[in-house]
């Protein structure tokens, strides 16, 4: 027969025994994989493999097992999986190789007279005396049915796989031996080696096992015993913890009728296992456990203000869901389901810290779900049972965790689910999110309706265009912008430096981190929508600062005694740069945008792009192969890594500038070759919002004029010349703000969104708003009586 093979370095499984192996070698994983995972019960047999330890060669002689279960524990750095397999017979292994391989089933030989089988029984009597309970009992339960049967060979394997201290070689050598007298004499050797070190234990009269030993009585348990054993039954504590879930009428049904089937097989059947889980998993929910709301709004907007800075809207929006759950309140715990809040926004802007504060100011238990990278339907709705290593959802894993029926979940990286070969899941989902529906939520490990309803669901998401439309349409999207400088600088001074001058053990006493220092590093090291990186570079400071304090402490911990340091330590401009380095962005490493204001060319123009990070300054370039000549065919080349519709857009600005050349007053583009780049070329770049900036620098090209280098726009425009509104608008002014931008221009249409930035962002900049690409052109290019005279 062809088998798949285990390959195992370490312990020999017998025919009888039980073994549990953790899977870790590529080869193993391959195997689980594609034999075992996903697969149904029938199909559990496979080739035990041993490889020696002297020569390092596969051993010939294997065993067959059967695979009973596949357990899998996940954390959030990895997978374990763990198979637990009983010895089915001997093998000889006819031809080895991976992953199956082609075996012939090895039998017993020879017969053991009376007199030794009886000095076997007795061996093993004693040995399992010395034995401690647990394996005692485990022991006593895989003898109770051989010996009275006279199962020899079974009873030599199964004691054999119990001896401690028997050598890996030995093992396999025991192994090989077909011939069953020569196998009782070595476990007889093995147990009575064992005995001299580790005598039966006096206080214990008769033997726990309750084996019929062949012509003597039989050792069983005493009445006192035997009621100290059922009192701890397992089923009788599974039955216990079942009827203490206080299951649904239906459900506890159907429950109980698998509890039953697990009775009545003695613990011996081969679903017993993966029934045994089952009802553990079913008692651990918390059928009917909630948690009361405890709203006060008050608290609430307290606790908001000293954990989020700024985001006015969000706290807004957050205080608002919480009002209309306690005004509907019965005082019953059950709240009707209300809307499905997603936070929208750059990495670093504090999306998973609301959805806890939100959880703190409800009094709710909260749990975190990390969909990122998820390709399996499975992981939302649970594997059958039928499967080996089946699992339940990561969703009634959380609520089994969190011990309540009403938690607040966070689905956070929502965006980033992908459909693959085993489902979709975000379209398992849509279920789960829509309150007509998650009152009786199927799991398929559960196989039970489950009451979703008294979640909180709460999503996170870095860019929206990514979710699936039925999904997007049942969450309501919340956005989350970047942070301003000012913003920046007041989050540091009250939540990263505290943070993280205790993370670091540091007392404030002893670092000082001034004004001008504080916005050296913000606008100097930094560059993002959110704060992450600023508390990096913060903890670099404190780790700075542990050095110098803990050498001059000098293994002291008396604080006076460093004469050597002076205290505090003041880290200003030119501190921050010896400790972090010339600065990345601002004037020791001359910022980009200073950069290129100097060598401004025609053909350049500065737009601005909304990423999932937040707000970008984009540099785009054009340039005429033809300059000097009009023998060009009129092709355009562009690079830059763009997307369809970013090149539809050149194509756009390119056919403007050509039908209204004349009226401008300038060359057609019709004879000269175009080359259209946007520089950091590894990074992807589309959508529609480069349309204006296209055009301008299109125009710039042809009339070699120069663009306004401290200005920035964006805006999509039609074949007609007007400029359309698009998205993004204040992430894109705070990306030009922080970039050191202090003239944008913006659609008319996006008027509204650009009055959303805060005042002390405003006041720093000159927005200007444009309807067509006549005044783009006039606000763009350098003061001109050629231009201004053709527009």
């Amino acid at each position: 027969m062809e088998l798949p093979v285990l390959l195992i370095t370490q312990g020999v499984l017998l025919p009888e025994a039980k073994i549990k192996v953790p899977i870790r070698s590529k080869n193993n994983l391959a195997m689980l994989d594609r034999f075992i995972l996903n697969r149904s019960v029938a199909k559990t047999l496979i080739l035990v493999a041993y490889r020696t330890e002297t020569e390092k060669k596969v051993y010939d002689i294997g065993t067959i097992a059967m695979i009973e279960q596949v357990t899998c524990f996940t954390s959030s750095t990895y997978t374990q999986y763990t198979l637990h397999i009983v010895g089915v017979s001997r093998a000889k292994i006819i031809d080895y190789a991976l992953p199956v391989s082609r075996v012939k089933q090895i039998y017993s030989t020879g017969d053991v007279s009376e007199e030794k089988e009886k000095e076997l029984y007795a061996v093993v009597s004693e040995f399992e005396r010395s034995l401690n309970r647990e394996e005692s009992m485990t022991l006593s339960n895989a003898l109770r049915h051989m010996i009275p049967e006279r199962h020899v060979d079974e009873v030599v394997d199964v004691v054999a796989s119990f001896l401690p201290r028997v050598g890996y070689e030995k093992q396999l050598e025991f192994l090989a031996t077909v011939d069953v007298p020569t196998r009782v004499d070595a476990v007889i050797e093995w147990c009575t080696k064992h005995l001299e070190s580790h005598p039966p234990r006096p206080t214990r009269a008769v033997s726990p096992v309750g084996i019929a030993l062949p012509g003597g009585g039989v050792k069983g348990l005493g009445k006192g015993m035997r009621r100290q054993q059922e009192s701890q039954n397992p089923l009788e504590k599974l039955a216990a913890k079942l009827e203490a879930a206080n299951l649904p009428e239906d459900v506890k049904e159907r429950v109980f009728e698998d509890l039953n089937r697990v009775k009545s097989s003695g613990g011996h059947g081969q679903e017993t296992s993966m029934l045994t889980t089952y009802l553990e998993f079913v008692a651990d929910l918390p059928w009917s456990t909630m948690t009361n709301d405890d709203v006060d709004i008050k608290k609430a907007r307290v606790l908001l203000d000293d954990s989020h800075e700024g985001m006015e809207n969000v706290k807004k929006r957050v205080l608002e869901y919480m009002a209309v759950r306690s005004l509907r309140d019965d005082g019953s715990g059950k709240v009707m389901a209300g809307p499905i809040l997603c936070f929208s926004g750059p990495p670093g802007v504090g999306k998973t810290s609301v959805a806890k504060a939100i959880a703190q100011s409800l009094g709710r238990k909260f749990e975190r779900i990390s969909l990122g990278g998820i390709r399996d339907e499975a992981d939302i709705r649970g594997h059958r049972r039928t499967y080996i290593g089946a699992m339940p959802g990561r969703l009634l894993q959380a609520i089994r965790r969190s011990k309540t029926r009403n938690p607040v979940i966070l689905l956070d990286e929502v965006d980033k689910l992908f459909a693959g070969v085993h489902g979709s899941p975000s379209a398992a989902l849509l279920e789960v999110l829509d309150p007509e529906q998650n009152g009786a939520f199927m799991d398929h490990y559960l196989n039970l309706p489950f009451d979703l309803s008294q979640v909180i669901f709460i999503a996170t998401a870095n860019d929206l265009s990514t979710i699936d439309g039925p999904l997007k349409d049942r969450l309501e999207i919340i956005e989350m912008s970047g942070y301003s400088t000012p913003e920046k600088l007041r989050i540091a001074e009250r939540h990263v430096i505290p943070s993280q001058l205790e993370t670091h053990g540091v007392c404030p006493d002893y670092i000082r981190l001034p004004d001008d220092g504080l916005q050296h590093l913000v606008t100097g090291y930094t560059r993002e929508a959110g704060v992450r990186q600023l508390a990096r570079q913060i903890a670099s400071l404190c780790r700075h600062a542990a050095l110098s304090i803990a050498e001059a402490m000098n293994g002291t911990k008396d604080a006076d005694a460093m004469p050597d340091l002076s205290l505090p330590i003041v880290y200003d401009r030119e501190k921050i740069d010896d400790v972090l380095g010339p600065a990345t962005f601002g004037d020791r490493s001359s910022d980009m945008v200073e950069r290129l204001k100097s060598g401004f060319r025609p053909g350049m123009v500065f737009g601005l792009a909304w990423t999932p990070y937040g707000g970008e300054l984009m540099l785009i370039e054009g340039v005429a192969a033809t300059t000097m000549s009009d023998n060009g065919k009129g092709k355009i080349v562009m690079t830059g890594k763009l997307g369809d519709v970013l090149k539809e857009s050149v194509g756009v600005a390119r056919s403007w500038i050509n039908a209204n050349a004349e009226r401008l007053g300038v060359d057609s583009l019709l004879n000269k070759d175009v080359h259209v780049h946007l520089p950091a070329g590894a990074v992807g770049k589309d959508g529609p919002s480069a349309g204006c900036a296209l055009v301008t620098a299109l125009f710039s090209l042809v009339s070699r004029q120069l663009v306004r280098s401290d200005t920035a726009l964006t805006g999509e425009v039609s074949l007609t010349g007007l400029v359309l509104p698009v998205g993004g608008i204040k992430e894109k002014i705070l990306g030009a703000h922080r970039a050191g931008i202090k003239r944008i221009l913006l659609p008319e249409a996006n008027r509204a969104d650009a009055n959303a930035i805060e005042e002390s962002i405003k006041s720093d900049l000159e927005l200007h708003f444009v309807r067509d690409l006549d005044e783009v052109l006039l606000k763009m290019m350098t003061p001109s009586s050629f231009v201004l005279s053709k527009l």
